[in-house]
C-alpha cells in the first residue's frame, strides 16, 4: 500500500503542468472537446503506465540488492532530467482527426515522461508492477481529467509549472543520488 500511495504522489506531482497536458490541450483544439477523446486519453495514459510499472519490475526481478537500486536512482534521474526540460507549445498537424492517431500521439509522449520514469522506478524498487501501476495508474487518470478540465489555466500559468516542475526536479535529483550512494 506504501508503494502505491508514493506512487500516486510521485505521479501525480510530476505531472503537473506536463507535456501530456499540453499534447491533451493541442488534441482538444483539433478534435473539440468529447468525451471519446475523453476515454482516449484516459486509455493512452493507463497503457504507458502499465508498460513503465511492467518494465520496470522485470528488469529489476534480474537483479538482486545494489544493482536494483541503481535502476531506481537511474530511473529517478531521467525523471528529474525530464523535468527541468522546458515544456513548448504543441502543434500538431493532425489530418485524419482519428482518434487513434491522437492515442498514439499520447502514449508516444508519456512513454518517457516524469510520472512515468517515476512509476518505472517504483516498480524496480519493489520489483513488482502492481503497487506502482495501482498508485501511478489512478494518478494518471486524475492527472488527464484535471487537464481536460481546466486546459485554459494550464495554458495561462506555464510560468508557475516550470517553477514548480524544476524544485520536482531537484527534489528527484536529490533522491536519486541518496538512492545511489546508499548503493554503491
Amino acid at each position: 500500500m506504501d508503494a502505491a500511495l508514493i506512487a500516486f504522489l510521485a505521479c501525480i506531482a510530476t505531472s503537473t503542468g506536463g507535456r501530456a497536458a499540453r499534447t491533451l490541450g493541442a488534441l482538444v483544439q483539433a478534435h473539440g472537446r468529447s468525451p471519446a477523446l475523453l476515454v482516449t486519453a484516459i486509455a493512452s495514459s493507463l497503457a504507458a503506465t502499465a508498460v513503465m510499472a511492467l518494465l520496470g519490475a522485470e528488469l529489476a526481478s534480474h537483479v538482486i540488492g545494489q544493482p536494483r537500486g541503481w535502476i531506481v536512482a537511474g530511473g529517478l534521474l531521467l525523471a528529474a532530467v525530464e523535468l527541468a526540460i522546458p515544456v513548448r507549445p504543441v502543434h500538431l498537424q493532425e489530418p485524419t482527426l482519428s482518434l487513434g492517431a491522437a492515442a498514439l500521439v499520447l502514449f508516444a509522449r508519456q512513454q518517457l515522461d516524469a510520472p512515468r520514469l517515476c512509476v518505472f522506478a517504483a516498480a524496480a524498487a519493489l520489483a513488482d508492477p502492481l503497487p506502482a501501476l495501482a498508485g501511478g495508474g489512478l494518478a494518471s487518470v486524475a492527472a488527464i481529467v484535471l487537464a481536460w478540465l481546466w486546459l485554459e489555466k494550464f495554458s495561462q500559468r506555464q510560468k508557475l509549472f516550470y517553477f514548480i516542475r524544476m524544485v520536482l526536479a531537484a527534489i528527484l535529483l536529490g533522491a536519486a543520488l541518496l538512492i545511489a550512494s546508499i548503493a554503491p
